[in-house]
């Protein structure tokens, strides 16, 4: 659960930041690792 808000937290923040073009394959990378965690 921490892994998932933490994931959620570094997704807004390059979202804000707006540098990274793939934020959505960033987003799903974190996801994967949240779901691996469990």
């Amino acid at each position: 659960m921490r892994t998932a808000f933490v994931a959620l937290a570094v997704a807004m923040a390059a979202y804000d930041r707006g540098r990274r073009r793939g934020r959505l394959e960033t987003i799903a990378a974190h996801l994967k690792i949240a779901r691996a965690e469990r």
